[in-house]
């Protein structure tokens, strides 16, 4: 993989389960030039396993679904890992991922994330008022 093959590419997020070897992961990522990466945790996943590679990753994605389905319900039971990671890391940037719409993005936000991945949200004819009722949630 080289960078100039993938402009577009600017940031590359792992899941730690699926990684044998994190680090070894991580500085391939870091070796190619202007790419950010980062680690993403399932939700059943101790948010423990990151704490060895957040001081040479980007970003932690706290996946709030159950990855691999499409509209799969918010798992409330993250939102204690996004608030010991913002605890512990106050300058980490925490991003979110799944069923995130105005309430579950809100509650994220005030655990502790700055990041926040949409999808099927605004995935419909009411795209620009979704999208104002997110960012005002957001704020």
């Amino acid at each position: 993989l080289a960078a100039w093959d993938y402009p577009w590419v600017k940031k590359i997020i792992f899941h730690l389960e699926a990684a044998g070897e994190p680090l070894r992961l991580i500085k391939a990522i870091k070796h190619l030039q202007n790419i950010k990466v980062g680690i993403a945790l399932n939700p059943a996943t101790p948010v423990a396993g990151v704490y060895p590679f957040v001081k040479v990753v980007d970003t932690v994605l706290v996946m709030t679904v159950h990855p691999g389905r499409n509209d799969a319900p918010f798992q409330h039971q993250v939102l204690p890992k996004i608030r010991v990671l913002r605890r512990r890391y106050p300058t980490l940037n925490i991003e979110v991922d799944g069923g995130i719409n105005p309430d579950t993005g809100w509650l994220c936000r005030k655990a502790g994330a700055n990041l926040f991945v949409v999808g099927s949200y605004l995935k419909n004819e009411e795209f620009k008022q979704r999208l104002e009722s997110l960012k005002e949630a957001l704020q």
